[in-house]
Protein backbone atom coordinates (compact mmCIF):
# COMPACT_ATOMS: atom_id res chain seq x y z
CA UNK A 1 0.00 0.00 0.00
CA UNK A 2 1.45 3.43 -0.90
CA UNK A 3 2.44 5.80 1.86
CA UNK A 4 -0.23 8.51 1.83
CA UNK A 5 2.12 11.06 3.33
CA UNK A 6 4.12 11.15 0.11
CA UNK A 7 2.88 13.54 -2.55
CA UNK A 8 1.14 11.83 -5.44
CA UNK A 9 3.01 11.18 -8.63
CA UNK A 10 1.46 12.60 -11.73
CA UNK A 11 1.86 12.29 -15.44
CA UNK A 12 3.54 15.03 -17.40
CA UNK A 13 2.13 18.41 -16.39
CA UNK A 14 -0.13 20.20 -18.83
CA UNK A 15 1.49 22.78 -21.08
CA UNK A 16 1.89 26.19 -19.47
CA UNK A 17 -0.76 28.76 -20.20
CA UNK A 18 0.67 31.66 -22.14
CA UNK A 19 0.70 34.82 -20.07
CA UNK A 20 -0.29 38.22 -21.33
CA UNK A 21 2.62 40.18 -22.73
CA UNK A 22 4.53 42.28 -20.21
CA UNK A 23 3.59 45.95 -19.91
CA UNK A 24 5.25 48.06 -22.55
CA UNK A 25 5.47 45.26 -25.13
CA UNK A 26 5.01 46.93 -28.52
CA UNK A 27 1.86 45.82 -30.36
CA UNK A 28 3.84 44.58 -33.35
CA UNK A 29 5.61 42.09 -31.06
CA UNK A 30 2.29 40.57 -30.00
CA UNK A 31 0.17 40.91 -33.08
CA UNK A 32 -1.51 43.78 -34.90
CA UNK A 33 -4.90 43.42 -33.20
CA UNK A 34 -3.73 43.26 -29.57
CA UNK A 35 -2.63 46.45 -27.88
CA UNK A 36 -4.15 46.65 -24.39
CA UNK A 37 -2.76 50.15 -23.86
CA UNK A 38 -5.04 51.52 -26.56
CA UNK A 39 -8.27 49.70 -25.64
CA UNK A 40 -11.08 52.11 -24.88
CA UNK A 41 -13.29 49.85 -22.78
CA UNK A 42 -16.06 52.44 -22.50
CA UNK A 43 -16.25 52.71 -26.29
CA UNK A 44 -16.12 48.94 -26.73
CA UNK A 45 -18.85 48.42 -24.14
CA UNK A 46 -20.92 51.13 -25.81
CA UNK A 47 -20.57 49.45 -29.18
CA UNK A 48 -21.19 45.90 -27.97
CA UNK A 49 -23.60 46.53 -25.08
CA UNK A 50 -26.70 45.84 -27.17
CA UNK A 51 -25.03 43.63 -29.77
CA UNK A 52 -26.13 40.07 -30.39
CA UNK A 53 -23.96 37.27 -29.01
CA UNK A 54 -22.91 36.47 -32.57
CA UNK A 55 -21.80 40.08 -33.14
CA UNK A 56 -19.78 40.08 -29.91
CA UNK A 57 -17.96 36.88 -30.89
CA UNK A 58 -17.34 38.28 -34.40
CA UNK A 59 -15.82 41.39 -32.82
CA UNK A 60 -13.51 39.26 -30.68
CA UNK A 61 -12.52 37.20 -33.73
CA UNK A 62 -11.68 40.38 -35.64
CA UNK A 63 -9.75 42.10 -32.85
CA UNK A 64 -8.15 39.21 -30.94
CA UNK A 65 -7.94 36.29 -33.39
CA UNK A 66 -4.84 34.79 -31.77
CA UNK A 67 -5.45 35.91 -28.16
CA UNK A 68 -8.94 34.57 -27.38
CA UNK A 69 -9.58 31.44 -25.35
CA UNK A 70 -12.79 29.84 -24.18
CA UNK A 71 -13.40 27.84 -21.03
CA UNK A 72 -16.10 25.24 -20.60
CA UNK A 73 -17.51 23.03 -17.89
CA UNK A 74 -19.23 20.83 -20.49
CA UNK A 75 -22.47 21.50 -18.67
CA UNK A 76 -25.85 21.19 -20.34
CA UNK A 77 -25.69 24.62 -22.03
CA UNK A 78 -22.06 24.39 -23.16
CA UNK A 79 -22.93 23.26 -26.67
CA UNK A 80 -24.51 26.62 -27.47
CA UNK A 81 -21.42 28.67 -26.64
CA UNK A 82 -19.02 26.15 -28.20
CA UNK A 83 -21.03 26.18 -31.43
CA UNK A 84 -21.26 29.97 -31.50
CA UNK A 85 -17.59 30.64 -30.82
CA UNK A 86 -16.11 27.91 -33.03
CA UNK A 87 -18.10 29.21 -36.02
CA UNK A 88 -15.93 32.34 -35.89
CA UNK A 89 -12.78 30.98 -34.22
CA UNK A 90 -12.55 27.30 -35.20
CA UNK A 91 -9.09 26.80 -33.64
CA UNK A 92 -9.75 28.69 -30.40
CA UNK A 93 -8.20 26.93 -27.40
CA UNK A 94 -11.00 25.50 -25.26
CA UNK A 95 -9.97 25.04 -21.63
CA UNK A 96 -11.54 22.36 -19.45
CA UNK A 97 -10.55 21.90 -15.80
CA UNK A 98 -10.83 18.20 -15.02
CA UNK A 99 -11.13 18.12 -11.24
CA UNK A 100 -11.69 14.38 -11.16
CA UNK A 101 -15.12 14.99 -9.65
CA UNK A 102 -17.20 15.31 -12.83
CA UNK A 103 -20.10 13.00 -13.51
CA UNK A 104 -19.60 10.26 -16.12
CA UNK A 105 -22.15 12.07 -18.30
CA UNK A 106 -19.92 15.16 -18.29
CA UNK A 107 -17.00 13.21 -19.77
CA UNK A 108 -19.28 11.61 -22.36
CA UNK A 109 -20.69 15.03 -23.31
CA UNK A 110 -17.15 16.42 -23.51
CA UNK A 111 -16.18 13.67 -25.94
CA UNK A 112 -19.30 14.24 -28.05
CA UNK A 113 -18.85 18.01 -28.26
CA UNK A 114 -15.11 17.73 -28.90
CA UNK A 115 -15.82 15.49 -31.88
CA UNK A 116 -18.83 17.50 -33.13
CA UNK A 117 -17.04 20.86 -33.08
CA UNK A 118 -13.49 19.56 -33.66
CA UNK A 119 -12.44 21.40 -30.50
CA UNK A 120 -8.89 22.47 -29.79
CA UNK A 121 -9.38 21.10 -26.27
CA UNK A 122 -6.84 21.82 -23.53
CA UNK A 123 -7.51 19.72 -20.43
CA UNK A 124 -5.96 20.80 -17.16
CA UNK A 125 -5.90 18.67 -14.04
CA UNK A 126 -4.90 19.51 -10.48
CA UNK A 127 -1.56 18.27 -9.17
CA UNK A 128 -3.48 16.43 -6.42
CA UNK A 129 -5.90 13.71 -7.54
CA UNK A 130 -9.50 13.47 -6.42
CA UNK A 131 -8.65 10.36 -4.39
CA UNK A 132 -5.78 12.16 -2.67
CA UNK A 133 -8.04 15.11 -1.83
CA UNK A 134 -10.79 12.89 -0.37
CA UNK A 135 -8.31 10.87 1.70
CA UNK A 136 -6.86 14.04 3.18
CA UNK A 137 -9.92 16.23 3.61
CA UNK A 138 -13.01 14.07 3.22
CA UNK A 139 -15.88 14.83 0.88
CA UNK A 140 -15.93 18.58 1.40
CA UNK A 141 -19.07 19.03 -0.71
CA UNK A 142 -20.99 16.95 1.87
CA UNK A 143 -19.96 19.16 4.75
CA UNK A 144 -22.17 22.10 5.55
CA UNK A 145 -19.56 24.45 6.95
CA UNK A 146 -17.95 27.54 5.49
CA UNK A 147 -14.53 26.20 6.52
CA UNK A 148 -15.01 23.10 4.37
CA UNK A 149 -15.44 25.24 1.31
Amino acid sequence: MPDLTDPPTTAAPPPPVEAAPPPGTPPEAVGPAYDPATLDLDAINGKLGDASPDAVVRWVAEHFPDRAILSTSFGAQSAVMLDLVTRHLPDIPVVFIDTGFHFPETYKFADELTARFNLNLKVYTPAISAAWMIQRHGKLWEQQTREAL
